[in-house]
Formats: structure tokens, sequence, C-alpha cells
């Protein structure tokens, strides 16, 4: 799952914070505007994966990077 741009508004934590299937592959990903942002989301509970990106023509370094979930 991917929220590209949100804002830390009650419905976007709540979002993220969801269950989405019991597959145990959870991710929720944050594409985020500015890094202050970033590193906002990255404490949100049920973000897996936070990535700055206000332009389109080069990605940051990612604040939380890909992990293995160890589930397997």
């Amino acid at each position: 799952m991917v929220i590209e741009h949100p804002n830390l508004s009650d419905y976007h934590r709540a979002y993220a914070g969801r269950e989405f299937g019991r597959s145990g592959h959870r991710r929720v990903m944050i594409i985020a505007r500015t890094e202050e942002d970033g590193l906002a989301w990255s404490r949100v509970p049920g973000v897996t994966n936070v990535a700055v990106q206000n332009k389109y023509d080069h990605p940051a370094k990612p604040i939380l990077p890909f992990h293995a979930p160890g589930d397997r």
C-alpha cells in the first residue's frame, strides 16, 4: 500500500494503521513532500517505509528504507 504526498491528518494516520489483509507481507509506504513530513511519518504506527520526493526527476535516499519483514 502506498500513500503519496499525504498530510498528517487523523484520517491518513488511521488509514496507514489499517490491517490490509492477513498475508503476512504488510507494507505501508509513504512518499512525503519534505524531509520534515517524512520524519513525522516514520514515527506513525503501521508505516513501514518512508521516502521523500518533492519532484519527480530523482528520488531522495529513503528515511525509513526497506527491510525484510522476518515473518517467513
